[in-house]
């Protein structure tokens, strides 16, 4: 059984296979690997198992997978993850910690190549009209896609599982089975164990015709990109810390199919298919009554509202204090800087009741009302570093050097960065 010829990723110069050890993964990385041996030039390939620890069998299929990939003569890194179930359910706590495995072993120039196929496909599409996906959600997968800066790669997308299984059978291959595929507790099973093979029943091409409505769906999503394109700038949008912001007018303004339009655009950009109750949400914020501080949580993005600007902000914790002298690096993954001052220093962070004398003042005032004179937002003054000289304060992130601390170290200077939006 032959399968059709790949088409690389532009600019690949390493194929990474994300390899489960299920027949899909299997059948992916033995067709691959069999071709790019003899491509021109070759590509190499290597295997990447994500042992998510949750089946007592998982020792033995990550044996498995490492015994397949001997046998095919290609190096096979395995990783073992925890999943963190927040709320979000365990087929997505598990997708982000695999993502995250992922990110760890990718380098610019690789192509992510996953199993999904032709059913998958059909799947998403049945699992995403059950939750109300507009156009962006219906146009379920690609075949070249990227998500948090990997360049992902389904080459097996338009082929069936029957011939997959056909390719499996000829080449003599093993694999293993995932014991929790046959329980209907997840949702993905029950469409697949269900739903489908019923529509089959009664349409026998039903995941070919699901998978064609998610091309067209993708072809619409296109064309809406184009017309976003052209209205986007009129919002004003702009980078923010840990995030960006656009003008709360400027989209109100919009129709509300554009409305929508320029939301799921915005929140697509982050990796985030907004559904039709989340836009719902998102509007309710926007019309909170003015003394509200509305927030809106959808996965590892919060959507705020401050001045008259909607936020989309992707928040890490609040850092420790620490000490430094010159640099540091916090753990939310900002920077500060300090010139002008070689003694050890400290960061801290707001406290109630602080009260500071920025440069030029004649009379101190609290910290919260410095800060809000400055329009400083909520969520961001209790993250301002602090930075202090024993028990002085001598400035306020890259807001202000403090009056006495101007007096004492003249040249001193502050500098804040932050990660990339």
């Amino acid at each position: 059984m032959a399968l059709p010829e790949p088409r690389l990723p532009e600019g690949t110069t390493r194929i990474v296979v994300g390899l489960s050890g299920g027949v899909d993964s299997s059948v992916l990385c033995h067709w691959l690997a069999n071709y790019f041996k003899s491509a021109s030039p070759k590509i190499p390939i290597i295997a990447l198992h994500i042992n998510h620890g949750l089946s007592a069998h998982a020792g033995s299929w990550q044996m498995a997978v490492m015994d397949f990939c001997r046998a095919l003569g290609i190096e096979c890194l395995c990783e073992q993850v925890t999943v963190d179930n927040c709320g979000q359910g365990i087929e997505a706590a598990a997708r982000d910690a695999r993502y995250s495995a992922f990110k760890r072993h990718l380098k610019p120039g690789d192509a992510l190549a996953l199993g999904h196929h032709l059913q998958d496909q059909a799947e998403t599409v049945i699992f995403r009209l059950m939750r109300g996906a507009g156009v962006d959600g219906l146009a379920a997968m690609a075949e070249f896609s990227e998500r948090e800066g990997l360049k992902l790669w389904r080459p097996l997308l338009n082929t069936s599982k029957d011939e997959i299984l056909n390719y499996a059978r000829t080449h003599h291959l093993r694999w293993v089975e995932d014991d929790s595929n046959s329980s209907d507790d997840f949702s993905r099973n029950f469409i697949r164990n269900n739903v489908l093979p019923l529509l089959q029943s009664q349409w026998p091409k039903a995941a070919a015709q699901l998978a064609q409505m998610a091309k067209i769906a993708a072809e619409t999503k296109e064309l809406n990109r184009l017309l976003v394109d052209d209205h986007w700038p009129s919002l004003e949008p702009r980078p923010e810390r840990w995030g960006h912001s656009i003008a709360i007018a400027a989209l109100m303004a919009k129709a509300p199919p554009l409305r929508a339009a320029l939301l799921r655009y915005w929140l697509g950009d982050k990796g985030v298919t907004p559904e039709q109750v989340h836009l719902q949400e998102i509007e309710h914020l926007i019309n909170a009554r003015a003394d509200r501080s509305p927030v809106f949580e959808l996965g590892a993005i919060s959507l705020r509202r401050f001045n008259g600007r909607l936020y989309l902000l992707t928040l890490p914790l609040i850092p420790e204090p620490c000490e430094f002298v010159g640099r540091t690096q916090l753990s939310d993954g900002s920077e500060v800087i300090v010139t002008g001052c070689n003694e050890p220093l400290s960061v801290r962070f707001r406290t109630e009741g602080l009260r500071a004398k920025p440069r030029g003042r004649t009379h101190s005032q609290t910290l919260k009302k410095l800060l809000q004179e400055k329009s400083i937002a909520p969520w961001l003054r209790s993250r301002l570093p602090l930075i202090y000289l024993g028990e002085q304060l001598l400035a306020v992130a890259d807001l202000w050097v403090e009056a006495s601390a101007g007096e004492r170290l003249p040249s001193l200077c502050v500098e804040w960065r932050t990660p990339e939006a």
